[in-house]
């Protein structure tokens, strides 16, 4: 699903090792530079391993430059954003 969202034609770059660690707490962790991806899961669960392993698939594919423009773009995003008291939009009611 990954390759066919990000368009990769080369199936070689959806290849990398994934350690999947039983009787931790759950997280996931990825190392580009050593490319060690691990899941880390306190008991066996189909949809916390099938989204992790989806975001790490998604992480994988993304270039590094790639990665910071949308970072870039996000904090862009965030910055024309202005905060709204909540009293202000409890009045509207």
């Amino acid at each position: 699903m990954v390759g066919e969202e990000f368009h990769v034609h080369d199936p070689a770059q959806l290849d990398f090792p994934l350690i999947v660690v039983l009787g931790e707490p759950f997280r996931y962790t990825a190392d580009d530079e050593n490319q060690v991806y691990i899941i880390y899961l306190d008991h066996w669960d189909d949809t916390l391993f099938a989204s992790s392993a989806v975001m790490l698939a998604s992480h994988h594919v993304v270039t590094r430059e790639r990665y910071k423009k949308m970072v870039v773009e996000t904090v862009r995003r965030a910055n024309r954003v202005s905060s709204v008291q909540a009293d202000s939009l409890r009045a509207r009611r």
